[in-house]
C-alpha cells in the first residue's frame, strides 16, 4: 500500500471511529452520529423527512468504508466519492446551526456552538475535509 494510500485508509478509519465517538454534549448526555441514526424516541422524528434526514448520516461511515476498502485494494477512489462525506456533514451541520437559530436566539447560539459541539463531530469534519484535497488520487 503506497502513501497516498495508507494515508487515506487512516483517515477513512478515524472518520468512522468518529461516527461513534460523542458529537454534541449536553451537561448530562453526549450523542454520538450512530445514537442520531437509532434514536426513534421523539415524536417528530416519525415524520418521513426527519427519518430520511437521521438515515442520511449514514452516509458518512458508508461512503468513508467505500474509500477504505477501495485504498486497501490500492484502486483509484474518485473524487465524487471522498467527497459525500464532507458534503452530508456540510449540509448537516447546517441544519443543526439553522435549526438551533431558529428555537434559540441567533446571538446565543453562535457564542455556545463550539461548546455544544463534541471531538467526534471534530474528528469526522476534518477526517472528511482531509479526505477530499490531501488524501487524492
Amino acid at each position: 500500500m503506497g502513501n497516498k494510500s495508507a494515508f487515506r485508509a487512516f483517515i477513512c478509519v478515524a472518520i468512522i471511529v468518529g461516527f461513534f465517538l460523542p458529537w454534541f454534549k449536553d451537561t448530562d448526555i453526549s450523542v454520538s452520529g450512530w445514537a442520531i441514526v437509532k434514536n426513534n424516541s421523539l415524536a417528530f422524528d416519525r415524520t418521513k423527512t426527519a427519518t430520511i434526514l437521521r438515515y442520511s448520516f449514514l452516509l458518512i461511515p458508508i461512503f468513508s468504508l467505500f474509500v477504505l476498502f477501495r485504498s486497501i485494494g490500492r484502486q483509484s477512489s474518485g473524487l465524487l466519492i471522498r467527497l459525500v462525506p464532507f458534503l452530508v456533514m456540510a449540509v448537516l451541520t447546517a441544519l443543526f446551526v439553522f435549526g438551533s437559530t431558529r428555537m434559540t436566539n441567533g446571538e446565543e447560539l453562535r457564542t455556545e456552538i463550539f461548546q455544544i459541539l463534541s471531538f467526534g463531530f471534530y474528528i469526522c469534519a476534518i477526517g472528511s475535509f482531509l479526505l477530499i484535497f490531501l488524501a487524492g488520487d
